[in-house]
């Protein structure tokens, strides 16, 4: 934030461009094994509910017509990613969150932000179709 409250967009936007850490892969399971207390039964469940979500979050952050309803659905998006461990899509999100305060200033973001969804419902629909 600057000061007066504002909202630094750019700071947002270097952050979510930093490259994914550890393997690189999009999905920390790590984290995802530390937030479900190593429940595989669990992981399944958050994945599917994020799988589920993600598409529908993205669609109403296309769509929206005005600012604050795009700004809910990536301010939801950005809280699943985080707790299933996807934190490119989270900063994106976040990033996306922050511009749609700026008119137009969220479009460049939004394909970023797509990409990264796209490869996080990947990796997941292969970590269910992997149920043991």
């Amino acid at each position: 934030m600057r000061d007066g409250g504002d909202v630094d967009c750019e700071a947002v936007r270097r952050d979510a461009a930093r490259p994914l850490g550890g393997d690189g892969r999009p999905l920390d399971f790590a984290h995802l094994d530390r937030m479900t207390f190593g429940s595989r039964d669990l992981q399944h469940e958050v994945l599917g509910m994020f799988l589920a979500q993600s598409q529908a979050l993205l669609d109403r952050i296309r769509s929206s017509a005005d600012g604050d309803s795009g700004r809910r659905a990536a301010h939801t998006l950005k809280g699943s990613a985080r707790g299933i461990g996807a934190f490119r899509v989270a900063r994106l999100a976040e990033a996306v969150e922050m511009a749609e305060r700026v008119p137009g200033d969220a479009a460049h973001l939004f394909g970023e932000l797509t990409a990264a969804v796209e490869a996080v419902d990947r990796v997941i629909r292969q970590e269910l179709g992997n149920r043991a």
